[in-house]
């Protein structure tokens, strides 16, 4: 596997963000009350003590976030693309020091839960977009000034 460059986080992240809010948007019109509150409470539990003692366990709930959007659709070859999409995002996140996980990603997932939780789906969808764009911005940057930019494995 290739470690993907700057282009291609674009690329993925772009996709990302077509998925995802389709797939917000599904879940709001669904009538998968569970799903909803999955959603919507995933991380009340969640603070940044709790993370930097068990980053795993917070890597696990973003995960099953995205993939709850994804999911909602209903469409086969949409997950499989979220799923090959999702492996980029992961090869990328293991090139991070494993004590990186920003407050400011945390509070864009307490504050999408939220607006789910609210039934405000402009909201989280304008909320899903930025954390998107904000998450793709990190990792442009991180393959910008990384060794490993280009690197084949």
């Amino acid at each position: 596997m290739t470690v993907p460059d700057v282009d291609t986080i674009r690329d993925v992240f772009g996709f990302r963000i077509i998925i995802e809010l389709a797939g917000l948007e599904a879940l709001f019109t669904s009538e998968d009350e569970k799903m909803l509150e999955r959603a919507g409470t995933l991380f009340d539990d969640v603070d940044l003590d709790m993370i930097i003692k068990d980053r795993e366990d917070y890597l696990i709930r973003d995960r099953e976030l995205h993939k709850i959007f994804a999911c909602s659709i209903k469409n086969s070859r949409v997950m499989e693309t979220f799923n090959k999409l999702s492996v980029w995002v992961d090869w990328v996140r293991q090139l991070l020091p494993r004590t990186v996980i920003t407050q400011s990603g945390l509070n864009e997932h307490k504050l999408l839960c939220l607006a789910i939780k609210k039934g405000n789906l402009q909201e989280a969808k304008i909320i899903l977009t930025d954390h998107i764009k904000r998450a793709e911005l990190d990792f442009v940057n991180l393959m910008s000034q990384s060794r490993y930019n280009n690197f084949s494995a």
